[in-house]
């Protein structure tokens, strides 16, 4: 209630006002002779009317509306703590240079992957929106992000400028653009450049590891940086181990050009050692992965500040070395330098897998994915965890996972999918996941043999259809195939053939090929887990006892 002695509307701004009864004394005094008399509700409001009473809760409404719209409007939005980089827009308008657009999203991305706090999809999700008519709000829905990145990029002789646009994707609202323009020789830091920015605009508090990892941006042979691209480029379009021999031979001419030029061995280490994994195996693990150790050693050399690189040396030392100490510290030490990498978040689950810890395991696989959810491998990285934590139903769940993003894809019919199944005696389909599998196979061999595996069951159940198969992966690993010792012992076990897993387990250690790392969490063998050679053999990998 408003005092008329000594303050004013005018004094309030009467423009702001002038519809609003003015107050009234609360009570009237009619004499000295008579008594203070109580007035009404509608009298002490200054009211004489039911028509100006309703006149006065309309204005007090309105005032209230005001207020807790200017409060809404005044209250920042809720903090910023995931974003998706959409693939920068290549305007040279040279097709050519495609590999360079991409290979810049992907650089800015690894930047962003720095930063704990923020979590950033990973390069192979957001590809999927390249030139796509998505709104930017459907979009982040889709990947359940808070804002998003889009620019562009163009190279120019000597110089690369890339323009970047930051929107809150909850409202559609713009919230900061800026241009990034440096010498190619600066690459680097320029790619350093849009992530601190970014995240000085969503008020990210960086840590000194992060931002000294930030700012350790180094020159860089625009020649060199060129071939890395391209590398980096044809690492994750591969299709086959041609596309696999592309990207080792660009990241070689990268070394060439520039020796101490560290990104480019981390991209040399890890197109290696995934020819000794990729389907049916390229190159025997025993070759393939001393190069890849070779490379991650030497980038560590010319720069231990970068995660991916540590992650590179810690996944040789679980999938080959065996070097069970060293290889938790370097996955340690990648999750420090770049906690927000899935490659780094992948190498974490993969050691703490095969070591047993499981539900660590699992919480590394389901961060790795939640960042590049729509990539096969990821999800096929925690199918894998969840099985060797014997979660069945939600290992199958994820393989189906897989088939309902790509029905063609090996992955969504491998052991991952199998073994549950087989557990459960789903025999049916177990026997339609298997022959699945072989058909999807690149050998012609193993395509024709799913056929014959089918009449094997039919005729003699699922003792005939196992004997098939085994029969089938002596002769392909008698021929020199890849990988072979380690399935034919997995084979031979679920044939009944304990003492010819148990040879085939030999020679897989023997060669050291790449599943036989996970031989003490991985159910294929649990029927044969307590003989003596079983436990010998874990005892040379270095298994703990326990």
């Amino acid at each position: 209630v408003q005092n008329q002695s000594n303050l004013s509307f005018e004094s309030l701004g009467e423009h702001e006002f002038k519809n609003v009864p003015r107050p009234v004394p609360l009570f009237r005094v009619t004499g000295a002779a008579e008594s203070p008399r109580p007035l009404s509700l509608p009298q002490r409001l200054g009211i004489r009317s039911p028509a100006r009473w309703l006149t006065a809760a309309v204005v007090v409404l309105g005032l209230i509306g005001v207020g807790v719209g200017l409060r809404y409007q005044l209250t920042e939005p809720p903090p910023i703590r995931s974003i998706a980089v959409l693939p920068l827009e290549n305007l040279s308008g040279d097709p050519e240079q495609e590999y360079f657009a991409d290979g810049m999203t992907e650089a800015v991305i690894s930047e962003f992957a720095r930063i704990g706090s923020l979590r950033v999809i990973s390069r192979t999700t957001v590809m999927r929106y390249k030139h796509s008519e998505k709104s930017l709000p459907e979009i982040a829905r889709e990947l359940n992000v808070d804002a998003v990145i889009e620019g562009t990029v163009f190279r120019e002789g000597p110089r690369v400028r890339i323009g970047t646009q930051l929107i809150d994707a909850r409202s559609d609202t713009h919230i900061w653009a800026k241009r990034f323009d440096r010498e190619l020789s600066g690459v680097l830091a320029l790619q350093s450049d849009v992530a601190r920015a970014v995240a000085a605009q969503i008020q990210l508090k960086l840590s000194p590891a992060e931002m000294a990892a930030l700012a350790n941006a180094r020159p860089v042979d625009p020649r060199a940086h060129d071939a890395y691209l391209r590398g980096r480029y044809q690492l994750s379009n591969y299709t086959g181990p041609e596309g696999l021999r592309n990207a080792i031979n660009s990241f070689e001419r990268a070394i060439e050009l520039q020796r101490d030029y560290a990104p480019a061995y981390v991209g040399l280490s890890r197109a290696h050692a995934r020819t000794a994994r990729a389907e049916g195996g390229s190159v025997p693990n025993w070759e393939a992965m001393p190069k890849a150790r070779q490379a991650a050693l030497a980038a560590l050399k010319h720069d231990d500040l970068l995660g991916d690189a540590h992650a590179a040396l810690g996944w040789v030392l679980t999938w080959h070395d065996w070097k069970w100490e060293q290889a938790e510290r370097e996955v340690r030490l990648a999750l420090d330098l770049s906690p927000g990498d899935p490659f780094v978040l992948e190498a974490n689950a993969a050691y703490h897998s095969i070591m047993g810890n499981h539900d660590r395991a699992i919480d590394y696989a389901e961060r790795s994915l939640a960042r590049d959810p729509l990539e096969l491998y990821r999800r096929q990285r925690l199918a894998d965890t969840l099985l060797f934590a014997r979660r069945y139903d939600r290992a199958l769940a994820e393989s189906r996972k897989i088939a309902e993003l790509n029905p063609d894809s090996y992955l969504a019919y491998g052991f991952r999918a199998q073994v549950p199944l087989l557990k459960a005696g789903r025999f049916d389909e177990y026997v339609r996941t298997l022959n699945r599998a072989h058909e999807l196979l690149p050998s012609p061999d193993a395509f024709a043999a799913a056929t014959r595996a089918q009449l094997s069951y039919e005729e003699s159940g699922i003792e005939g259809y196992h004997q098939f198969w085994y029969e089938f992966y002596v002769r392909a690993a008698n021929r020199g195939a890849v990988n072979q010792p380690f399935f034919v012992a997995v084979a031979a076990a679920r044939a009944g053939k304990t003492d010819a897993a148990l040879d085939w387990l030999e020679r897989a250690y023997e060669e050291r090929s790449h599943w036989i790392s996970v031989l003490a969490v991985t159910p294929e063998f649990d029927d044969i887990r307590g003989a003596r050679r079983f436990q010998d053999l874990l005892r040379r990998i270095g298994f703990p006892e326990d």
